[in-house]
């Protein structure tokens, strides 16, 4: 249950940032290469703060909490490329991946050390 609540907060997170930089872009209020650097912050706080969300209501080991969110949404995005023919595989796509369980592992693993310390 942990990891749909955890998936369902990485997509709002994604969905409501990525709103506000489609206003900002379509409002011309920053410029294009504002906007690539806007969408790679959104990026990686979605990752690190569902890592850290999956993190703090671990018990243990959070860094392999961390892993398997991060396997979960590649295995839900590559299902999302084999039903959509338009979309392949390449070197890039494999670097988003291992950049997602990264950013992943680095948010659960401060998500259960705050949740330590707190106690």
């Amino acid at each position: 249950m942990k990891y749909i609540k955890s998936i369902l907060l990485l997509i709002s997170i994604f969905l409501i940032l990525n709103l506000i930089v489609t206003l900002l872009s379509y409002f011309n209020l920053v410029s294009d290469k504002g906007i690539n650097i806007i969408k790679s912050i959104v990026f990686i706080i979605t990752f690190l703060v569902s890592g850290f969300y999956i993190g703090f209501n671990s018990k243990n080991k959070g860094y392999i909490e961390g892993i398997k969110l991060g396997l979960i949404f590649i295995l839900i995005s590559i299902f999302i490329i084999l039903v959509l023919p338009s979309l392949e595989f390449s070197l890039p796509i494999i670097i988003y991946y291992l950049v997602i369980i990264v950013l992943s592992v680095i948010g659960s693993t401060i998500g259960i050390n705050i949740k330590r310390q707190s106690k």
